[in-house]
């Protein structure tokens, strides 16, 4: 009997290159769809509508029509790269992992997406909009895609350091969610967002041996970082588990340490042993 294929969680950074009106200058996307996007992406005022409350909102009709221009371009979603393509970070950078296969392959029958996008109208249109993509182009079932919604991650945040630590706490929660699962392995794939979450994905990477996959725009080359822990024997596992004792003691952490990084050095101690 062959071994059940291990089901992923990828955490996809979203950000608002799959709005941007300059990836459809050339399409047939009509003239009023161009205008509401411009519009939206400089003027933030609004409340933000709960995912739950989105079926007869204008947000989620202007995101399905969006799929439907970048679907008509999907065979071609391994050679269009940049700025001037079609397809949006998330998209691309799944199409190159898709591509590549290999350590990068995933599963869209299976895995799980979870889309991080900042608290914003631009940012839930966007993610909408990827998300309408991902299902509708690759089928992957809705109830796999999920969006996270990262509250005071914007352009000017007030305190970045809170809106670092909003962004751990719901990359946390994600690990909570998929750690129930049997076989699942999580994925950062940095395709998106504001550069200032790169410090935030890195350090999980390394502290909790998560795969982070990443690639420059205008390239098809994967580039990975993935530190891997040894838990095989006693003597690891207790060596390990010092370790991340050591790195919470309160005499090792200074009064100005980031509650981001507070964060995710407690989440370590608190799941010593965890593979995630």
């Amino acid at each position: 009997m062959s071994e059940t294929p291990t089901r992923r969680n990828l955490l996809v950074t979203c950000g608002t290159s799959q709005i941007s009106p300059l990836k459809f200058k050339s399409d047939g996307m009509d003239e009023e769809l161009k205008s509401y996007i411009t519009d939206l992406k400089s003027s933030l005022q609004g409340s933000l509508p709960l995912l739950n409350d989105l079926d007869q909102l204008p947000v989620l009709e202007k995101a399905e029509h969006i799929s439907r221009v970048v679907l008509k371009y999907w065979d071609r979603r391994h050679e269009l790269k940049g700025l001037s393509s079609i397809f949006g970070a998330e998209i691309s950078t799944l199409a190159s992992m898709e591509a590549k296969g290999d350590d990068f392959y995933w599963n869209p029958e299976t895995d799980h997406i979870t889309l991080i996008a900042t608290q914003s109208i631009t940012g839930l249109f966007a993610a909408l909009a990827v998300q309408k993509i991902i299902s509708s182009g690759w089928k992957v079932p809705n109830d796999q895609i999920s969006i996270r919604m990262v509250e005071d991650l914007n352009e000017n945040p007030k305190d970045l350091d809170q809106a670092m630590y909003n962004l751990a706490y719901h990359i946390g929660e994600s690990l909570k969610e998929s750690s129930v699962n049997d076989k699942w392995e999580n994925r950062f794939i940095a395709s998106g967002g504001f550069k200032s979450i790169m410090p935030c994905l890195t350090l999980f990477s390394f502290l909790f041996g998560i795969k982070l996959i990443y690639t420059y725009e205008f390239s098809d080359v994967l580039q990975a970082l993935h530190p891997r822990f040894n838990h095989e024997n006693t003597e690891a596992r207790k060596f390990w588990q010092k370790t991340w004792q050591s790195l919470t003691h309160q005499e090792w952490m200074s009064t100005g340490t980031s509650i981001y990084l507070q964060y995710i050095l407690q989440y370590r101690k608190d799941h010593p042993l965890a593979i995630f």
